[in-house]
């Protein structure tokens, strides 16, 4: 990688050494012409506290620590090389200590007859970077379906996991269970935390897989000597891709986890990547994913992909907005409207933007609905009587501003205003 040699719109020059450090440092293969920006950054004066808070803040501190280890020890300071070292060591010990934890929760669900998928973690850290060491990873997220979610908490918790909330009475029902995807389970005095979902991703953005139709299909790789089920490549990538484009790309590791996907995967099938994409509607996701890891890597592709992800003509804009918020300082706010509009580029099919409209709809009213201090401070009332303020908000609001602003805002757009309902009718069902 050549800090003078970088397609599309991200270039080295623009950030700050500590930034450049990050970036070049983002890869488990580290080439010659790489090695040498690494070994001048390092001869540079960083403020190594602002490097450690970068890496950490975009989980890439493995990556950081084995590409200066293993590419020039010796420019190092002394002090640095030391935290490196011992920062090595924890993060060996917890992620053996987690994987073990996983592997142990897989065996119990497997005990009563719950198939199980690990998804991200562990798994992801062997089939991406071809071991456990160079990826952190925090929460253990294990997919089940649907029909077994309740038993499956159940069954953790009978383990000795814990949790700070209970399952609410829809998710006693399978059919009825509600928007939340997930549920969090704790152990080991909250320094392992298991995630139980019954879908891959969320409602408003997510990837469209029939996961009846998915858990024939899984692969299994071998995990600490033991077999665990893992998504198949091409939906691995495209639910990796789907994962990191919902979340805006905040951090680094997304970016590096498809990137190493792509150097080590032999079994990527490229033209079925596509029609896949194409058939979830999710071709724009893809092109900005890749387009993201061809600018920041160089990650080497075929021609034709290339030539497809830059037809994607926002791809650009899309890695800009990603980018202000890699290495964002605490100054930059990401707004509602930021986020619509993001979220409003990738979409390609109709009634996935209808399904983001109404998402959004129903986010801008809890917003304008949601009591604030300045209710608050209309009355002094007891916690049990916290209800009264959003009957008092409507009320102040149209004091302060008039209900003629809500007129106007719906006037010539009755289809908001549908859409509105629609996902406050959905959301107060599902909730």
């Amino acid at each position: 990688m050549n800090s003078e040699n970088l397609a599309g719109t991200f270039t080295l020059k623009n950030l700050r050494p500590e930034e450049q450090l990050i970036i070049v440092c983002a890869q488990s293969v580290i080439e010659k012409g790489t090695s040498e920006v690494i070994k001048h950054l390092v001869e540079t004066e960083l403020d190594w506290t602002s490097v450690y808070s970068l890496a950490q803040q975009n989980f890439v501190m493995p990556l950081l620590c084995f590409s200066l280890l293993n590419t020039c020890p010796e420019l190092l300071p002394h002090e640095v090389r030391r935290c490196l070292d011992e920062y090595v060591k924890r993060h060996v010990r917890n992620n053996l200590l987690q994987t073990s934890e996983l592997l142990a929760a897989v065996r119990l669900l497997q005990e009563h007859g719950i198939p199980s998928l690990p998804l991200k973690g562990p798994t992801l850290s062997v089939i991406a970077y071809g071991g456990l060491s160079h990826r952190s990873f925090g929460d253990l997220d294990i997919l089940v379906p649907k029909i077994s979610f309740r038993k499956s908490v159940e069954v953790l918790r009978s383990a000795g996991y814990t949790s700070t909330t209970e399952l609410g009475w829809t998710d006693k029902v399978p059919f009825l269970a509600g928007n939340k995807k997930d549920y969090g389970l704790f152990k080991n005095g909250g320094r392992t935390r298991v995630e139980v979902h019954w879908r891959l991703s969320g409602t408003h953005f997510g990837l469209p897989i029939d996961l009846r139709e998915l858990w024939p299909r899984l692969t299994t790789i071998g995990l600490a000597g033991q077999s665990v089920n893992t998504l198949p490549t091409n939906e691995l990538f495209l639910y990796l891709c789907t994962h990191g484009a919902r979340h805006g790309w905040e951090r680094l590791q997304w970016i590096c986890d498809i990137a190493e996907l792509v150097r080590g995967a032999d079994s990527l099938d490229w033209d079925q990547l596509f029609r896949l994409a194409n058939r979830f509607g999710c071709e724009r996701v893809l092109c900005l994913s890749l387009f993201l890891i061809r600018d920041l890597f160089g990650t080497e592709m075929p021609e034709w992909v290339i030539e497809r992800v830059n037809s994607f003509k926002h791809a650009g804009e899309l890695a800009r907005y990603v980018y202000l918020r890699l290495f964002r300082n605490s100054d930059h706010v990401t707004t509602t409207g930021d986020w619509y509009r993001y979220h409003l580029g990738l979409k390609e099919r109709k009634r996935d933007k209808l399904k983001l409209h109404s998402f959004y709809a129903y986010r801008y009213v809890r917003l304008l609905l949601r009591p604030n201090q300045r209710d608050h401070d209309l009355l002094d009332l007891p916690s049990s009587l916290s209800f009264v303020f959003y009957l008092v908000r409507p009320l102040r609001l149209g004091r302060d501003y008039g209900f003629s602003a809500v007129k106007r805002h719906f006037k010539g757009r009755p289809w908001l205003l549908a859409l509105t309902a629609a996902a406050a009718l959905q959301n107060f069902i599902c909730n």
